[in-house]
């Protein structure tokens, strides 16, 4: 059982690992929104800030 929980968090921290760079990169404050050139090419893109919903409830 002990070894099911810690295979099911390792891939939870992957998951939301990947979330947490996405807005490091992409976020309104994030890395590509420093740059006029990066603004431009999510707007040509039409890449929106992606939403999460971590505090979701049953």
């Amino acid at each position: 059982m002990l070894a099911f929980v810690s295979i099911f968090l390792s891939e939870i921290l992957k998951i939301y690992q990947g979330i947490f760079w996405t807005y490091r990169i992409i976020d309104v404050n994030g890395i590509i929104h420093r740059f006029t050139l990066g603004k431009m090419l999510l707007d040509a893109l039409n890449i929106k800030e992606p939403w999460y919903d971590t505090h979701a409830s049953l």
